[in-house]
């Protein structure tokens, strides 16, 4: 037996419309797509300019960078940086100070200077007392030179073998010297006849050529009481000290008179160094 089942008719749709649930969503759609495109027309020419404007800035500041590197790198392997040593020392007469020795040993009895008098050749200085035949005990030393007390060796009281010395005399009579010292070997090693020096005085920069290097050491407490530097300038006891010579030149400029050592503190020109030399460490005078 066959069972009929009913079939509900569907009415056509005509060509060209659209179904009933597109009626429903089509109109909203499109209204939304309308309004994105809108926005995106406004906004994106605002966009677009600062991206450009960054970029452009950004390109120029790489380029700048670049340059910069460049000429920081030419500077440090072809630029130039001053190299220079500070000394103590003193503006003084003559390579050395003049030494007043004792002729005979005997204890120290009575000075008659201080430093910074004038004294003039044979002039009396000082009084020892002495084993040695004379009137009294006693022994006169005498100015060996005209020139100015630089310092007392010897105190009253103390005792001089024969041929100690017991006064420093800064000799009139000789030429104007720098005499410059160092307790540093390294420093030491820097320094060569030639350089030039640097004297600062109120008057204005005097130069002057190192003529002399010293390559052996004296003590520093031989050097003490016959210069008017500080401990600390020389070192003490037994500590090396070198001494450099130096001459100003003659087109320098003339030198304030002075009469007796006077301290000063002098730079010496060691020759230009690239900065790749000062970070590396090389170079002249290092």
């Amino acid at each position: 037996m066959t069972t009929t089942i009913p079939m509900k008719t569907v009415p056509a749709v005509p060509d060209g419309e659209p179904p009933a649930s597109a009626e429903r969503t089509g109109p909203s759609a499109q209204a939304v797509t309308i309004a994105a495109a809108a926005a995106a027309a406004q906004l994106e020419p605002g966009l677009d300019r600062p991206v450009r404007v960054i970029g452009s800035r950004l390109g120029s500041a790489l380029v700048a960078l670049v340059l910069a590197l460049g000429a920081g790198g030419a500077w440090v392997g072809w630029g130039s940086l001053p190299n220079t040593l500070s000394l103590h020392g003193v503006l003084a007469h003559g390579p050395a100070p003049v030494l007043a020795r004792a002729d005979v040993a005997g204890t120290v009895l009575d000075l008659r200077v201080r430093p910074g008098d004038r004294v003039t050749r044979g002039q009396l200085l000082a009084l020892l007392r002495t084993t040695a035949p004379g009137p009294g005990g006693t022994a006169e030393l005498r100015s060996p030179a005209d020139g100015t007390v630089a310092g007392v060796l010897t105190a009253p009281g103390g005792t001089l073998p024969a041929g100690a010395a017991l006064l420093a005399l800064d000799p009139a009579g000789e030429p104007a010297t720098l005499r410059l010292y160092t307790g540093s070997a390294r420093d030491l090693a820097r320094l060569r006849p030639g350089q030039s020096v640097l004297l600062p005085l109120p008057s204005g920069t005097v130069r002057a050529r190192i003529t002399a290097v010293d390559p052996y050491p004296a003590r520093a407490d031989s050097l003490d009481g016959a210069l008017p530097l500080g401990e600390s300038d020389l070192g003490s006891g037994a500590d090396p000290v070198w001494t450099i010579t130096a001459v100003p030149d003659a087109a320098s400029g003339a030198l304030p008179p002075t009469y007796g050592p006077v301290p000063v503190d002098v730079s010496v020109d060691l020759g230009s160094r690239r900065p790749y030399q000062v970070i590396l460490g090389t170079g002249a005078g290092r």
